[in-house]
């Protein structure tokens, strides 16, 4: 029998950061003990078999990943939230991913986890506070869990003057992520650097995708897909910087601004009301300099280097292992 049991409704090769949140996390030592639940339908008329399947793994501690693209716009992960923390005497635990940002719909909804799971774990302090102010209560209950980049490091950093790849864009390509801006910056210059935009293709944006391509023929930008673990490490340690204009500002929780990082290359990016001092510190802000200037200042790419490897060994989780510590050790305390 094992006593902690996550939820999910992605896993690789779901095209899902959550779900390879959940990937990294049973791939622990800390999770050896732990059992996945990963289901694809959540229909409401799923409901009474989730709870029949969730108590037939005899599992004490609950925790449950929200939101994935799996669940779509199910109301039953919520409903179990429910019934589990309030009529029950098992723990229920749920990772919040977003809240802040959610549409109207969706944070409603998402009310109805933060008034009743037992124990609510966030991936930024921010997301914490957003919370906190809206519902104090839920303050003594409540966590920060950082997280990590689905991506590995490269096992030995390029130093900045060799690498081949003047600037990249690395994400999943969908709307919202800042690709036109990205390309509108670059275009200009893309006959005399090389320029890559990189990511995978959630099925449902498949049109936004043929649209990003066709900008990018026309303005000889490089577009790259569905690239392994190690090939998207090996680009992103060939790239010298990495532009990622967030409409909403780059935060921890940007795990493409991880995985950059953890592969060397200079971030530059949007600052906004999410983004930490530290973060401000070890990145560029694009709104006050220019991708040229910064591609010929070789001192200040390389000061950045230095400042983004101090920013992720101070402020960031050690490895995942330590990640699936912290949520055993709160939900079970």
């Amino acid at each position: 029998m094992k006593d902690v049991l996550i939820i999910t409704g992605s896993y690789p090769p779901d095209i899902c950061g959550v779900g390879d949140h959940t990937f990294n996390l049973m791939g622990t030592c800390a999770a050896q003990s732990w059992e996945m639940y990963y289901r694809k339908n959540w229909n409401i008329y799923t409901l009474f078999r989730h709870i029949r399947d969730i108590y037939s793994t005899g599992a004490n501690f609950i925790i449950m990943q929200y939101g994935t693209r799996g669940y779509g716009w199910s109301i039953v992960p919520h409903l179990l939230c429910i019934y589990y923390s309030w009529f029950t005497r098992k723990r229920f635990g749920v990772i919040l991913h977003e809240l802040s940002q959610l549409s109207l719909k969706a944070y409603i909804a998402e009310l109805l986890i933060l008034i009743s799971a037992n124990k609510i774990m966030f991936t930024t302090q921010y997301e914490r506070n957003f919370a906190i102010k809206r519902i104090p209560f839920i303050k003594s209950r409540s966590t920060v869990i950082k997280i990590l980049s689905n991506i590995k490091a490269s096992e030995t950093i390029c130093p900045i003057e060799k690498r081949n790849i003047d600037v990249a864009y690395f994400g999943q390509i969908m709307p919202l992520k800042g690709i036109e801006i990205f390309i509108r910056d670059t275009a200009l210059l893309s006959s005399n650097i090389k320029i890559v935009i990189a990511g995978q293709v959630p099925p449902m944006f498949v049109d936004f995708y043929n649209k990003i391509v066709n900008l990018c023929v026309q303005t000889n930008i490089q577009i790259i897909t569905n690239l392994n673990q190690a090939e998207v490490s090996e680009l992103l340690n060939n790239t010298k910087i990495v532009y990622l204009p967030f409409p909403d500002g780059v935060s921890e929780r940007r795990g493409s601004l991880l995985a950059s990082i953890e592969n060397g290359a200079v971030v530059l990016t949007t600052f906004g009301k999410f983004t930490t001092k530290e973060i401000e510190r070890a990145t560029i802000n694009v709104y006050e300099n220019k991708i040229k200037d910064i591609l010929n200042n070789k001192t200040l790419l390389e000061e950045k280097q230095k400042a983004a490897k101090i920013f992720f060994d101070t402020q960031m989780p050690h490895d995942w292992d330590e990640i699936a510590k912290s949520y055993q050790n709160f939900i079970t305390k």
